[in-house]
């Protein structure tokens, strides 16, 4: 049988209308060589895109008796999955006034959102390809037409196949917009418990379709994520597992979460003028540090951005999921799984990785965002980088460590001719003033308050450009003043000349500053008589003074990395510190503390952006100066030998030499690390120059256990008392 140009199908389907029992038996011949002729296609293109599997009609001649579109029966689909609605990207062959390759969407149909923004994609990349009735038909333009859908798909569907994969596996939620800081509160009052709940005054954007689709979200993964913004970044996550917008639903959730004892009404919840309009219940609450900007997640495109009480439905990607919740930088609300510490100390035997580790781990809190795991290498790099420009420091205590060179002290001025001392600030104090400058900084708004500097370089301006030679400073003995000379910008002092004609004489800098934000007095004798003036000319030029526009700084993390720790005397070195640096003594916490240092600074506090790692070697004997309180506000992290990833016969050696150790010490605390067998050093080297000292140490000297630590192994060591010297062969 001929078959039909495209007109005479035309007409074929017009004039013959669209039910299968309207046709005549030429008619169905031919709507069944098409279909034969498609399903040969469908094969072959399948073929050529080898993971996809087909699917077709299961009647095609007659499949109604009551009548059926020809049209809906003459197609073939070839589905991305086996499953025929996991993915709704198929490529279709149908008879519409001609054949043609179309993007097609079903499926989906309980996912209000997704099909949504489904329909705005295809129609962002709507794609057509036309076939005619002769290249289904013809067998001698097969080839060229499978050669033309591949490419077709390669060309169209293969974009579209990515942003509808990426749709596919997208985790929808809420986003809240919350200022009102209860958060911190609401984690410390339910850190031990398995559920808590909290309600919102109003209910989430497009009410009835999101209600079915987070209800359905729970169904499929067991909770949704409810985000709560500040400043338009994603602050805290909360794992919601149930909810109720009804008071029937909150009944419900009263005998099935019986611990939290909810009321029979949400209207029982309330505060001020609001009261709740829907309840739910976490299985989790954090927070999410560093935060992420909202604009990282994706609001459904009939919404926008909550404000005030809004919740507005989003979504993200499965792997955005999986960064909140599994990277480092998360505080989790369970104390015992919490991943970011204010406060840790990194122990354990020697050679077992605590010092290198350290470096990672400051990056990782200083910069999470450049931090690559598993290389070490590059991180060093960014260490390096962030301890120049401050943000890091690295120090390493010793017997003879002070708290003067911690926090603050006096040191003798060099430069003078005269014996006097200036007041001196400590690696930490240093830090902490950075990371405290940096915290008020980032909650300020864009209209900044006029800092020290900006009023101080104002000021002195035509005598730092050489403008003028001096400027007269007036004191409170009425008729005296003295005569600002210069600034020394790299020494940091001012040079002045007093009334009398003395000269040599100079103010510190950092000490101006102190006085003029209200954190030194210097009184009002000695160097007080020349301070104080200063400091109220400067308070009355500010005065005159527009505040300079800026943006609000970004929070960043200063880490301080204090190597051997256990080394110094802990309590004569940190001093009032050992209890600011608790979490919730922090500036900004609920409890927070602040103290008067020995210098005269009122009001120093920790900020809570300032980081500690401290590194502890167990074999040495000062471990005993790690006292009660410091262990109390610190979290110790173990570090231990490991037997992988470097010359198997290392590994076995060690492996025997540690467990002979244990036997011998009963502890952990003297075990031999993998550290000394990673040097690409030869293993007799290794034991001769390192680990055999350690032994030596350990055992006091006695060569007879020294020896019976390597029984069980392929290593033969004896000690020759004759040339007072270890000899080490393989056996």
């Amino acid at each position: 049988m001929d078959y039909f140009i495209k007109q005479e199908f035309d007409t074929f389907i017009n004039n013959k209308g669209k039910d299968v029992n309207s046709v005549g038996q030429p008619e169905k011949e031919l709507i069944t060589q098409l279909n034969t002729k498609l399903g040969h296609l469908a094969e072959l293109v399948k073929e050529k895109l080898s993971f996809f599997s087909v699917k077709k009609a299961p009647h095609i001649i007659n499949p109604n008796p009551n009548g059926a579109d020809i049209k809906k029966y003459l197609w073939y689909r070839i589905f991305p999955t086996e499953k025929w609605s996991e993915l709704d990207i198929a490529l279709v062959f149908s008879v519409d006034d001609i054949f043609n390759i179309r993007i097609d969407s079903e499926g989906w149909d309980d996912d209000f959102y997704k099909r949504k923004e489904l329909k705005k994609i295809r129609q962002t990349r709507a794609a057509e390809e036309h076939i005619t009735i002769n290249e289904i038909l013809d067998f001698k333009t097969f080839d060229n037409l499978v050669e033309k859908i591949v490419n077709f798909y390669n060309d169209n569907i293969v974009p579209l196949n990515d942003e509808i994969v990426q749709l596919a596996e997208t985790k929808i939620g809420l986003m809240a917009a919350d200022n009102t800081g209860w958060q911190t509160n609401f984690i410390k009052k339910n850190i031990d418990q398995p559920y808590s709940f909290n309600w919102n005054s109003k209910r989430p954007s497009g009410t009835s379709d999101t209600i079915k689709e987070l209800k359905e979200t729970i169904k499929r993964n067991g909770f949704f994520d409810l985000l709560y913004i500040q400043n338009s970044e994603v602050k805290y996550v909360a794992q919601v597992v149930d909810f109720a917008y009804t008071d029937k639903e909150l009944k419900n959730l009263q005998s099935k979460y019986s611990e939290l004892n909810l009321e029979d009404s949400l209207d029982s919840y309330t505060e001020r003028n609001f009261s709740a309009k829907i309840l739910f219940i976490f299985k989790s609450f954090a927070e999410v540090y560093p935060p992420i900007p909202k604009t990282d997640f994706k609001i459904f495109s009939e919404f926008d951005y909550p404000r005030q009480d809004n919740l507005s439905p989003f979504y993200m990607s499965s792997g955005l999921i999986k960064t909140i919740k599994n990277d480092t930088s998360i505080i989790i609300t369970k104390r015992t799984s919490k991943m970011i510490l204010l406060n840790q100390i990194l122990y354990g035997p020697p050679g077992t990785g605590k010092t290198y580790n350290s470096i990672d781990k400051a990056v990782e809190i200083a910069e999470p965002e450049r931090f690559i795991p598993d290389n070490h290498q590059a991180n060093k790099i960014v260490f390096d980088k962030l301890r120049k420009s401050g943000q890091i420091e690295f120090v390493t205590f010793h017997q003879n460590y002070s708290y003067e060179d911690f926090v603050v002290g006096i040191t003798p001025d060099v430069t003078s001719s005269i014996l006097r001392f200036d007041k001196r600030e400590g690696v930490f104090k240093n830090l902490a003033d950075d990371a405290r400058k940096n915290w008020l900084a980032s909650r300020k708004s864009e209209q900044s308050d006029i800092d020290f500097d900006y009023v101080f370089n104002s000021y002195f301006k035509s005598l730092i450009e050489e403008e003028v030679s001096e400027i007269d400073i007036p004191m409170k003995s009425k008729n005296y003043s003295f005569k600002v000379t210069s600034i020394d910008v790299e020494d940091k002092r001012i040079k002045f000349r007093k009334k009398s004609g003395g000269t040599g004489h100079d103010l510190l800098i950092k000490n101006v500053k102190r006085i003029y934000e209200g954190t030194l007095d210097y009184g009002t004798e000695g160097l007080g008589v020349y301070y104080n003036p200063l400091d109220e000319q400067l308070k009355e030029y500010a005065k005159k003074l527009t505040p300079p526009q800026t943006s609000t700084e970004k929070l960043r993390n200063f880490v301080m990395v204090i190597d051997e720790i256990n080394r110094a005397n802990i309590s004569k070195v940190f001093g009032e510190l050992i209890t600011l640096l608790e979490d919730d003594k922090r500036l900004g916490a609920e409890n927070e503390l602040r103290v008067t240092l020995p210098n005269g600074e009122e009001d120093f506090g920790i900020p809570p952006n300032l980081y500690i790692i401290g590194t502890m070697n167990t074999a040495d004997k000062s471990i005993a100066l790690i006292d009660i309180a410091l262990r109390r506000r610190f979290e110790f992290i173990g570090y231990y030998p490991k037997y992988e990833d470097y010359d198997p016969a290392a590994c076995n050696l060690l492996k025997t030499i540690n467990a002979n150790i244990y036997d011998k010490k009963k502890s952990a605390d003297y075990l031999i690390g993998h550290a000394y067998f990673m040097k690409n050093q030869p293993i007799d080297t290794v034991l001769r120059n390192k680990v055999l000292p350690l032994l030596m140490e350990y055992f006091s000297g006695k060569t007879n256990i020294v020896v019976e630590i390597f029984n069980g192994s392929n290593w033969e060591v004896n000690y020759d008392s004759t040339s007072y010297s270890w000899i080490v062969k393989e056996k």
